[in-house]
């Protein structure tokens, strides 16, 4: 009874209150298995959490939080090291994994069979996957393509290398995806928008519902895939301080990029902005993020200053170039300089 003779209600997110998972239980011995295997590397680390499993399943591990279907992982900032167990891949009803800001090193293992089930018809549970902030190698495993029903990916801040694998053209729900500050090489994966991989005999039908990509920071090569005119969602893109080159491709027109687009630090990138990026300059000098030179002024002209964007014509006859104007009187500039610097003395 609560005050005044009234019943107390039971909270709605009463965790302890009893099973607010039933199917969870099914997860009982693969997530003892995954807590001893962390214990392996993490004798003493008080932040792992009380475990009892002698008690419920959502009552056996301090990091649980279970929700009416499934659980969560919460195992964030717990200063946990040594390799990501393979005994994740065992978890069957989990929605959500954090092992952001530990020290986790080595590679990201296998999620099959149960995480990210490779039987179509088993659909994964799994919809939130946070691994940014540690010590990881190598690259996103292809059983990553089985994780269908994931919305957040994040991987940022750690020492993957290798190039992304085009199964992440499989996650059609993903809306946000954080690999920034890696050292990722090879190019934005083709199939990212939908289409052909690196083989050319798969077709993947792409991250349509992405609405952040965040790739900033890495080394990713080669020329922007043209299949990223399909992200119809996209509202940030940031591919800055990479090594993009060629040439920017037209295909921004559906692309709502209503935070921004990031393109400086990219020094291989073909100067020359395309009509569809220039139509969201016109509107937002802000959303479109690249160093001047892009422009492609020749020398002893500089390129306008954002103020100016939004006094530009954008038709059919479009050339960022045209848009270029000369120095003025005792300055000068060369290929390698975004604006005219006064001429040395003696030499106007």
């Amino acid at each position: 009874l609560g005050g005044g003779g009234q019943v107390a209600e039971t909270p709605r997110d009463c965790l302890f209150c009893g099973e607010s998972c039933k199917v969870c239980a099914d997860d009982k011995l693969a997530v003892a298995d995954l807590y001893f295997a962390l214990l392996e590397n993490n004798q003493g680390v008080e932040s792992l959490g009380r475990f009892n499993i002698s008690r419920t399943f959502c009552r056996m591990w301090d990091a649980i939080i279970c929700n009416e279907e499934d659980y969560e992982l919460m195992l964030q900032a717990a200063d946990l090291g040594g390799a990501i167990p393979a005994e994740i891949g065992q978890l069957s009803h989990c929605s959500s994994i954090n092992l952001a800001k530990n020290k986790f090193d080595g590679q990201i293992p296998d999620l099959t069979p149960n995480l990210c089930p490779q039987d179509p018809s088993q659909k994964s549970k799994l919809k939130e996957l946070y691994l940014e902030e540690n010590s990881l190698r190598g690259t996103l495993p292809r059983s990553i393509g089985h994780c269908g029903s994931l919305t957040i990916l994040k991987a940022g801040g750690n020492r993957l290398e290798a190039q992304l694998p085009d199964q992440v053209c499989m996650l059609t729900m993903l809306e946000e995806f954080e690999m920034a500050r890696n050292n990722m090489q090879g190019s934005v994966p083709a199939c990212i928008g939908g289409g052909e991989g690196q083989d050319g005999n798969v077709t993947y039908p792409g991250m349509k519902n992405l609405t952040h990509l965040y790739m900033q920071y890495n080394k990713l090569s080669g020329e922007l895939p043209v299949s990223m005119g399909n992200l119809t969602k996209a509202r940030s893109i940031f591919l800055h301080g990479n090594e993009l080159s060629g040439n920017i491709p037209d295909v921004f027109y559906n692309v709502p990029l209503e935070n921004q687009i990031t393109l400086f630090e990219n020094p291989s990138l073909t100067p020359g902005i395309p009509k569809s990026l220039a139509e969201k300059m016109v509107r937002e000098q802000l959303r479109v993020v690249f160093e001047q030179l892009m422009f492609g002024c020749r020398p002893g002209y500089e390129p306008p200053k954002p103020a100016l964007w939004r006094h530009f014509v954008v038709d059919d006859e479009w050339r960022s170039s045209d848009f270029c104007r000369p120095c003025s009187p005792g300055y000068y500039r060369r290929d390698d300089m975004e604006q005219c610097e006064a001429c040395p003395v003696g030499k106007a």
